[in-house]
């Protein structure tokens, strides 16, 4: 039975990611701006393919797909642009 049991092992100090005390206010504030984005790229990505599927009437999943792909392609694009 010993060997199938759980292990935990604790990590190096040297791994851990430290960030100067100055930057902390700023580091909270950029992660909380990146989970909300995320967020609501989970939210349309989830309700978005029911929504148009339901303002088009047709039950096809390639449609939902579809809808998705362009919105990934013109962040794509406008990222191409913006940088250019």
């Amino acid at each position: 039975m010993r060997s199938i049991s759980p292990r935990a092992a604790c990590l190096p100090r040297s791994t851990k990611t430290q960030s100067p005390r100055g930057n902390a206010r700023t580091s909270a504030a950029g992660n909380s701006g990146t989970r909300s984005r995320l967020g609501v790229g989970g939210f349309y990505g989830a309700l978005g393919p029911m929504i148009v599927r339901g303002m088009l009437g047709n039950n096809t999943p390639l449609i939902g797909g579809l809808a998705l792909f362009v919105l990934a392609a013109c962040g794509g694009i406008s990222v191409l642009v913006s940088s250019a």
